[in-house]
């Protein structure tokens, strides 16, 4: 695997690792006394909270849209680590 892979590899890491990390900025966290109290026999659908812009290292990186779900991300880096373990094993590595 040449160094580029390799730091291909380490960026995408690095990415979802900060992209999890984060709590989307300053936005204030809602006050539970503030929502309204369910309704009798209505089941809320839930509503996934707003996806964070983009940060610079997302657009340094041209990552920027890329994935559009946190499992797409996951999915992309399982197999990442996947092509990566497969060549470390052809090159003798346990």
């Amino acid at each position: 695997m040449g160094h580029r892979s390799t730091v291909a590899v380490s960026l995408v890491f690095a990415v979802a690792t900060l992209s999890a990390c984060t709590d989307g900025g300053d936005e204030p966290k809602p006050d539970d006394r503030a929502l309204p109290a369910p309704t009798q026999g209505a089941t809320p659908t839930p509503t996934p909270p707003p996806r964070p812009e983009p940060g610079p290292l997302d657009a340094y990186l041209g990552l920027a849209g890329v994935f559009e779900s946190p499992e797409e991300i996951a999915a992309y880096v399982a197999r990442r680590e996947n092509v990566v373990a497969t060549c470390m094993a052809e090159q003798g590595f346990d």
